[in-house]
């Protein structure tokens, strides 16, 4: 299961039919320089996202730069050093379980041939989708997260020409479903005070009501009603706390005709009454 850390860290368990392993992503800025060398104990992969260090790998010295990433395998001898003062970088650092060992063997030989890449479109596109993501806080966000995160591991995968069959295929589908996934998110926000069907996201889209489902299922592992619920449950969840609106003005406003509904819908969702979430949770 995926878990959120605060202070730009989120950790998560990542498995797909290819491989499984476990992922830490941190977002760090410059001021932290590693000046003594080490080993890691898992796979490490800088991506920098601005200004400018040096790293020295197994004796060798690498100016690295915006634009770049690299990829250090387990127990290889490595220090950061040289920040400069705008220097920000994300840093995956891969867990890979012992029926994923083919994939970490791979890239040890591919990492004696090559450690430096240059960050692709898509990369580039899911870090973004990330990074912009990990700033939300609604009902299923870290869903979507991890989505996207598998997603950039094939893209990495791919830049580093490890093999994985059909990775392309499942790549440029995962990307391409993730922008249609955040205009589905879009629409649902746009319009969550009203009653969303599947028939009305289909015509509005020009996609089959199946059409939304799969992409639905695929992207955050959900139906489109059950997404729609836990996104209305989230915006519920929002209003209770910060607002002192009251139930039926709640209801309104997440598309229940009736406080009635509205009370029944969230004690399904939640166990509780609104009224016992509000007063458990009112700051």
């Amino acid at each position: 299961m995926s878990q959120y850390f605060r202070d730009n860290k989120m950790k998560f368990a990542i498995s797909n039919s290819k491989f499984e392993f476990g992922c830490i992503w941190i977002l760090a800025s410059g001021g932290n320089d590693v000046v003594q060398l080490r080993k890691e104990e898992n796979v490490k992969i800088y991506i920098v996202e601005e200004g400018t260090c040096n790293i020295e790998i197994e004796g060798k010295h690498y100016l690295i730069k915006k634009g770049n990433f690299v990829v250090i395998p387990r127990e290889v001898p490595n220090r950061i050093y040289n920040l400069s003062d705008d220097f920000k970088r994300i840093t995956l650092e891969i867990d890979i379980k012992k029926h994923s060992i083919a994939i970490e063997n791979e890239i040890n030989e591919i990492c004696k041939k090559q450690m430096i890449y240059s960050v692709s479109k898509n990369m580039r596109a899911a870090i973004d989708y990330i990074v912009e993501y990990s700033k939300k806080s609604f009902d299923g966000y870290l869903v979507a997260i991890e989505s996207m995160i598998v997603a950039l591991f094939f893209e990495i995968f791919e830049v580093m020409n490890v093999k994985l069959d059909k990775m392309d295929i499942y790549l440029s589908q995962r990307i391409e479903g993730n922008k249609k996934m955040r205009q589905i998110e879009e629409y649902i926000y746009k319009n969550i005070s009203s009653r969303i069907t599947a028939e009305s996201m289909a015509n509005y889209f020009n996609l089959s009501t199946r059409q939304i489902d799969r992409i639905t299922l695929n992207c955050v592992g959900e139906t489109l009603k059950d997404y729609i619920n836990r996104l209305k449950r989230g915006k519920a969840r929002e209003l209770l706390i910060v607002t002192d609106d009251n139930l039926s003005q709640i209801a309104s406003a997440i598309g229940f005709s009736s406080e009635h509904s509205f009370i029944r819908f969230f004690k399904r969702m939640e166990g509780i009454t609104p009224s016992q979430f509000r007063k458990m949770n009112k700051k």
